[in-house]
């Protein structure tokens, strides 16, 4: 393949046509499908008839009725947050990290077929960086496309590659001095929330619309590196 000048005269000028859009889009149809099964999630429980236990907690007080879900008790854990934000957040913070590691991907194969093609002596794992960070020091500094991170869409993914970083390696937990605040704060489709009752720790609550907000930023970026791709001669 790597000796296929035809191969490579059309995965390098048509990569986001044939490679990045076509992986975008199958992520659009996973966000769109995961929203579904949430709303679907959302309205179970809004209708669900929970079960209850009554606690006599002592003399002087009024015995308390608890709810219960799935095995889960309102003493316990928020059960409202918990249902309608929590565990929807879950399932696009999974989705989030299988976006950024499609287009970690995507950005690594562009690196590397054009390491195959030009011959260029620096490897991709040769550089310290991590993450699609990693990918695009490679194509500024030795591929040759420069203003990469000018583009507006490159500082929103700085962003979004610290939120992923959070959820990926504190499963979502953040301090209060945490740098991501204020990117959180920003955002109206991200928010802060305690599912706990006991002691407070704040996760992080992807809301409705940030997903979809992330695939737009994807789009824009990779078009901006094929714009740029196509400034330089692979023949």
């Amino acid at each position: 393949m790597y000796n296929n000048r035809n191969y490579f005269f059309h995965f390098f000028y048509q990569w986001h046509q044939f490679h990045a859009s076509p992986s975008l889009d199958l992520l659009r149809a996973f966000v769109a499908g995961i929203e579904t099964d949430i709303d679907n999630s959302i309205s179970e429980f809004k209708n669900a008839e929970f079960e209850t236990e009554t606690l006599d907690l002592d003399d002087e007080r009024m015995p308390e009725v608890i709810r219960f879900y799935k095995g889960l008790d309102e003493m316990s854990w928020d059960l409202d947050t918990l249902f309608l934000k929590h565990y929807p957040s879950m399932r696009r913070s999974s989705a989030l990290l299988m976006m950024y590691g499609s287009l970690e991907n995507e950005l690594d194969l562009l690196c590397y077929n054009a390491q195959k093609f030009k011959k260029y002596r620096v490897d991709l794992a040769d550089l310290n960086h991590k993450g699609i960070e990693r990918s695009v020091a490679y194509l500024e500094k030795v591929v040759g496309l420069d203003g990469i991170r000018q583009h507006r869409s490159w500082g929103e993914l700085s962003k979004v590659a610290r939120l992923r970083n959070c959820i990926a390696h504190a499963n979502g937990k953040i301090a209060q001095d945490d740098k991501i605040n204020d990117y959180i704060k920003s955002r109206s489709d991200l928010s802060l929330i305690c599912i706990y009752r006991h002691y407070q720790i704040s996760h992080i609550c992807i809301e409705r619309g940030y997903l979809d907000h992330v695939l737009q930023c994807m789009n824009e970026f990779t078009l901006h590196i094929s714009e740029k791709m196509n400034s330089i001669k692979w023949d």
